[in-house]
């Protein structure tokens, strides 16, 4: 399934890491948040996870909620933007596993601009993966 989004920020912890410890550094960051979890105004009780990519040997993950334009963060948080995109949906329940899943997949067209994993109050883990497509966003 493919999703557009328009551009929005997450505020949260955030860690600079190596291509190859992505996923140790994304369990640290998500067992940091629900151990000391910010004070942080959000939309919702959903959990993000932005995985951009700075360059091809670094990942910069932000681990944290979808917060307003102007809202103030405490001092140990940081904010990432997500430029609009397209990406590709995968339902999980084992987001390691679909991680290595996405990485042999030859098929999928990524742009390695910037990958979520969102985690929802209730349901699966949903893991959208940009590709190259172009954006379309109506406000109609």
């Amino acid at each position: 399934m493919i999703s557009t989004f328009p551009i929005f920020r997450v505020a949260g912890y955030t860690q600079t890491t190596s291509r190859e410890a992505t996923l140790a550094s994304l369990n640290d960051l998500r067992q940091r948040w629900f151990t000391e979890p910010p004070a942080l105004k959000a939309f919702s009780p959903t959990v993000y996870a932005v995985l951009q990519y700075p360059d091809e040997h670094t990942v910069k993950i932000t681990f944290g909620k979808l917060v307003a334009t102007n809202t103030e963060l405490p001092e140990n948080v940081s904010d990432t933007w997500i430029a609009p995109q397209v990406y590709e949906l995968f339902e999980t329940d084992d987001v390691a596993d679909t991680w290595a899943q996405i990485a042999a997949n030859g098929s999928l067209n990524r742009r390695f601009l910037a990958d979520l994993v969102v985690y929802p109050s209730v349901g699966a883990a949903k893991v959208y993966v940009g590709v190259v497509g172009e954006v379309e966003i109506s406000e109609a």
